[in-house]
């Protein structure tokens, strides 16, 4: 499994930007929650420069500094009807996490590739899933509006879900077909895709126990 550093001025194959055996050894050292934290954080943080190349590093860096200095995983849960984790089960999947972005800058075999630049790598051929999966994430990041991303506390859920649940209440209770069109007109589309994106992505996090 081939990855890629810059050294002298020229990018060239080498051992794994990161070591997953050390850092859960270093983990296992520290049981403090914030000191484990730190940890994951400094091995996502490596990753950056080999994670969807070019235009995605900022990107990625953006999110995984919001993520772990501002969000708390607990809040999103409850938004999304699912229940709260213990701070065991945060690190676990937090660990998962890692091993999944790792595993997304894999190269899928271990062909020699004549890169220089960063932007050469990014047309390397890495069709695993988790680099697809990543990708996606990292696309919709970009497309989400500031006032959903920044929003710590999750209030555009509670938004959509109350403007959803009074266009269920209209069409119940016989509302006038008129109402009910201008309730549906009312709620902003885009805003609903992108709850459903993040009801997908929280499905996922379930099924493979993630935190992305």
């Amino acid at each position: 499994m081939n990855k890629y550093i810059l050294r002298n001025g020229q990018l060239v194959f080498s051992k794994p930007v990161i070591n997953i055996d050390g850092i859960a050894k270093d983990m296992a050292l520290h049981q403090d929650f914030q000191k484990q934290l730190l940890i994951l954080y400094k091995g996502f943080y490596k990753l950056r420069h080999v994670v969807n190349q070019g235009k995605w590093t900022d990107t990625y860096t953006v999110r995984l500094k919001r993520e772990f200095k501002h969000m708390d995983i607990n809040t999103k849960r409850s938004k999304f009807g699912m229940v709260p984790l213990d701070r065991a089960d945060i690190i676990t999947r937090a660990m998962n996490t890692l091993v999944f972005v790792f595993n997304s800058t894999v190269q899928t075999n271990d062909e020699l590739i004549n890169a220089t630049t960063y932007d050469q790598i990014a047309l390397v051929d890495r069709a695993n899933t988790e680099h697809k999966i990543l990708k996606s994430v990292l696309v919709m990041e970009h497309n989400t509006p500031q006032s959903i991303k920044y929003d710590f506390n999750y209030h555009w859920v509670d938004s959509i879900n109350d403007q959803l649940g009074r266009i269920d209440a209209a069409n119940e209770s016989n509302s006038t077909k008129k109402r009910a069109k201008g309730l549906k007109l009312s709620v902003p589309m885009n805003v609903i895709g992108f709850k459903q994106y993040n009801q997908t992505i929280m499905n996922l996090n379930e099924s493979y126990k993630l935190c992305l």
